[in-house]
């Protein structure tokens, strides 16, 4: 008898459809979430074909580290719509905190499933049936969306395909000693013959889990010809300082222009360093259509030849930086921009749009130096005021303090008060303790503080202090947190003193949070009486502490009175000192990169209170205090910008005629 049809399926089931094929035909961008919508066309990213390619055949593991803009979004719906439609099999998506599962939920996952049939299909035309941190049944297959704290749920379940976002940030978060890479990858040993892994992440710091994972990978270079004379060479986002390749920038006299004039691309351009010519955007397309990827161990020769042996590596992985996005997402001009206006934050001591910069665009990892502060320079550092007068440069006063209460109910506040000069030149006039809260109110904020000499100005009251809310946070019994709380409510009509909280995951600077939410849901934790609605109106900032101990690590070390510094008081007590350096920035025995305690029998409060004063600082904007020498170099440099700049011609290939003379043409 001949079998039929659905039988000879059955026995030998149609070829599933390639990945990069289906995707031609059938995979839509959300209009919500992507600049260009529609029907996707990889002529957008070439370089994302390769890993398109690989994905579509399991067993199989792809670590993606990408700069903003950098497909990495698009990369992880393709997948999963793939999945969906073609090869369903239980899936789990990995981010790196429920707030970030229920944003990626809401702005990526559901515009995806509605925006394709097939997958709206499947979750029932209705896309709030999607579920954060418990299994979405899709008919033929189960989908798992959680967050890094919370992969030890899948303890239970077994995967075929693990997908993480944002791997980055898993260190920062990840408060215990699992993996959650690990933990995944046990839940899918029953399927090792056809899983697949996609991990993809913009870079964080050097050696941590994600850069572990794409180096020890075939860690992939973007090589492209040179459509100029035809050689090839590995792209780089990398601007040249001797000005010869790469990314070029016009200079006068050696020194940067303003960042505002780089941004209309007339200053900048990109060099090929085999011929030394100046590609316009449209030449960089061009490159950038033809290039391929060559993995650790081998290199390309400018014949396009490769050469060397492939490293060895139990996953592939690949690197994408901003020269090889579509010039409508990364002109070199805006990119240029950016980079001199970091180098113009860096010479303020200011690194956070460098690193951006590295992270962002270069898709490098920032590599963290392990740092003490030294305490032997400190001496140095004192001025010739005592303690209590402000410098007759000062503007602004804020205070740090830094409340504790043992078991014998025996209390003790560290307090610090800091003037603010010009350029992020700051004093440190006054440091002391306090047996109550109160009687550090009277000190720092009850009175003003004389100046050093007269300036014909009234005498300086503080502008704003924090208080740390956060020791002991999980012994309330003792009444650690509500009296803090207490304090700041009872002044909270003059908005000087803020309760805060150190966290060690924020990416900004400051989160605020309104206090009668968080007194509610502790109450609620720990059965106490309810008194939340008394801090109505009140707002808990949670600092990110590490990026204001790089701060004061920074101005600590500075040379005395440059910008972006500190000097302390004549009458410095030693035992400030050998607190504010009682900490290294490095990893500790665990592996986690972070601030650390050097000596456990040393306290820290003269850092901590450092660190309060310094974020006080920020929140009163005193990064905006600038002194008239840098005006007039601001004013001079935007002078400049309607002055002709006299630069070397560009040899250029003839245009006009040939098979693509713009990059619009696709």
């Amino acid at each position: 008898m001949p079998i039929t049809e659905l039988e000879r399926n059955i026995l030998n089931p149609p070829p599933k459809p390639p990945m990069l094929e289906w995707a031609r035909e059938n995979f839509c961008l959300p209009a919500k979430t992507s600049k260009i919508s529609g029907q996707w066309n990889d002529e957008y990213t070439p370089f994302i074909r390769r890993p398109m390619q690989l994905l579509e055949r399991p067993p199989v593991s792809v670590w993606i580290s990408a700069c903003t803009q950098g497909v990495k979004t698009t990369l992880v719906q393709l997948l999963l719509a793939y999945i969906c439609a073609i090869d369903p099999g239980p899936t789990g998506i990995v981010m790196p905190q429920e707030g970030d599962a229920k944003k990626r939920i809401r702005t990526k996952i559901r515009p995806l499933f509605a925006a394709n049939p097939v997958l709206y299909e499947k979750i029932g035309r209705d896309v709030r049936n999607l579920n954060i941190g418990e299994e979405t049944d899709l008919g033929d297959m189960l989908l798992y969306l959680i967050w890094a704290t919370s992969a030890a749920k899948l303890a239970d379940s077994t995967i075929q395909n693990m997908i993480y976002d944002e791997v980055g940030k898993f260190d920062i978060i990840t408060t215990t000693d699992e993996d959650p890479i690990e933990l995944g990858r046990n839940r899918q040993r029953t399927y090792s013959a056809i899983m697949r892994e996609l991990g993809v992440s913009s870079p964080q710091n050097a050696g941590d889990l994600f850069d572990s994972q794409v180096r020890s990978g075939s860690d992939e270079q973007w090589y492209v010809p040179c459509m100029l004379c035809g050689r090839w060479h590995k792209l780089q986002t990398y601007v040249d300082p001797k000005g010869e390749q790469y990314i070029v920038l016009d200079t006068e006299g050696g020194q940067y222009y303003h960042h505002s004039r780089y941004k209309s691309g007339k200053h900048s351009r990109y060099v090929c360093p085999q011929c030394k010519q100046g590609w316009s955007e449209a030449d960089r397309w061009r490159s950038n259509k033809e290039g391929l990827w060559v993995p650790k161990g081998q290199e390309m020769d400018p014949n396009g030849k490769i050469i060397g042996e492939p490293g060895e590596a139990d996953k592939f992985s690949f690197n994408v930086h901003a020269m090889m996005l579509w010039p409508e997402f990364a002109k070199v001009g805006s990119l240029a921009a950016q980079y001199v206006e970091a180098d113009e934050d860096l010479r303020k001591g200011k690194k956070k749009k460098l690193k951006n910069w590295q992270l962002n665009q270069r898709n490098l990892p920032w590599k963290e130096e392990v740092r003490v502060i030294s305490g032997h320079a400190l001496d140095e550092k004192k001025n010739d005021l005592p303690a209590g007068v402000v410098p007759v440069t000062a503007k602004l006063l804020t205070a740090g303090a830094d409340f504790h209460k043992d078991a014998m109910g025996n209390i003790r506040v560290d307090y610090i008060v800091k003037a603010w000069s010009d350029d992020l030149r700051s004093d440190d006039i006054l440091f002391g303790h306090a047996a109550s809260l109160e009687e550090m109110f009277r000190v720092t904020t009850s009175q003003s503080f004389p100046w050093a000499q007269d300036c014909g100005r009234p005498e300086l009251m503080l502008a704003c202090g924090f208080v740390d809310s956060g020791y002991q946070p999980d012994q309330r019994a003792r009444g650690v947190i509500d009296e803090v709380y207490k304090f700041c409510k009872n002044y909270w009509r003059l908005r000087i003193w803020y309760p805060i909280r150190g966290r060690s995951d924020l990416v900004e600077r400051f989160y605020s949070r309104p206090l009668d939410k968080v007194v509610e849901a502790a109450e609620k934790r720990h059965y106490r009486g309810r008194m939340a609605s008394q801090y109505r109106g009140m707002e808990l900032i949670d600092l990110a502490v590490d990026q204001f101990k790089d701060l004061v690590a920074d101005w600590a070390e500075a040379p005395f009175d440059a910008p972006a510094s500190t000097r302390y008081n004549r009458e410095m007590p030693p035992e400030f000192f050998k607190e504010l350096t009682n900490e290294y920035k490095g990893r500790n025995d665990k592996g986690q990169w972070g601030w650390w305690v050097k000596d456990d029998g040393l306290g820290t409060h003269g850092l901590d209170v450092s660190v309060y004063a310094t974020a006080a600082g920020y929140f009163k904007n005193v990064d905006s205090f600038v002194s008239e020498a840098e005006l007039q170099r601001i004013e001079q440099a935007m002078a400049e910008r309607t002055q002709p700049v006299r630069r070397a011609p560009v040899r250029r290939r003839p245009t006009g005629g040939g098979w693509l003379d713009g990059y619009r043409k696709l």
